[in-house]
């Protein structure tokens, strides 16, 4: 599993709003990913130190393409940049976590009573295909596509609810949550829920029932929080 994702492309940044872009198929493209996907699958540790020198020992390029890396794990929320050309992958505070969680349980139930009055034949079906997706990526180990899809997901009923500025704090928490979602929950639920917990959600939308779309969305927020394991945060 891990040598098949570490071989895929990031489908999407985590936090990569206003983040450098980086050539497809670029030795600093290659790096990123490996770089990327060492944290999110623990090869590199909350806390652990990166040293441009040696990241351009490693990977036998100049400084530079390390650089323009590290400021994009920077901008995703990965890494936090420090003195003396270094970086360290970041260690979410526990208490961070709860409270983005709790902001996503009640802008998310907003946001999903308003997405079923507005609920039109194309958002159902994109919503559904977008779970058919997220099975296969989770019939597949593929993390990085479990976690792209769930991030459209959300992101998609947000801007059901025909609010900008709700949609945008919403995709703000979810993309900061995908990175606690990757530190801390392993994958290890079998069947895996979230999709038939999106599945609660898109059923009360496509009905049109305000009051049961906030309720599921509620729920499985808060079902995704409890999945988490926090004992690593700080």
């Amino acid at each position: 599993m891990g040598d098949a994702e570490q071989g895929r492309t990031a489908a999407c940044p985590v936090l990569g709003v206003g983040a450098p872009t980086l050539v497809p198929g670029s030795t600093e493209e290659s790096i990123y990913i490996t770089l990327r996907n060492d944290i999110l699958w623990r090869r590199l540790l909350p806390g652990e130190i990166l040293v441009e020198q040696e990241l351009a020992a490693r990977f036998g390029v100049s400084r530079t393409p390390i650089r323009s890396v590290l400021k994009r794990l920077s901008y995703e929320g990965l890494v936090t940049r420090q003195t003396n050309r270094r970086a360290k992958v970041i260690r979410p505070e526990a208490e961070d976590v709860r409270q983005v969680f709790w902001l996503r349980r009640e802008l998310e139930a907003l946001a999903a009573a308003h997405a079923a009055q507005n609920a039109r034949d194309p958002d159902i079906e994109k919503l559904a295909g977008l779970i058919a997706q997220e099975e296969r990526a989770f019939a597949a180990h593929d993390k990085t596509e479990v976690l792209r899809v769930s991030l459209d997901f959300h992101v998609h009923i947000a801007e059901m609810s025909g609010n900008r500025h709700l949609a945008r704090f919403v995709r703000d928490l979810n993309e900061r949550s995908v990175v606690y979602v990757a530190f801390f929950d392993f994958f290890q639920a079998d069947p895996p829920r979230s999709p038939g917990e999106h599945r609660s959600v898109l059923q009360a939308i496509a009905a049109h029932d305000s009051e049961a779309a906030a309720a599921a969305m509620a729920r499985h927020v808060l079902s995704t929080e409890d999945s988490l394991d926090l004992h690593g945060a700080g």
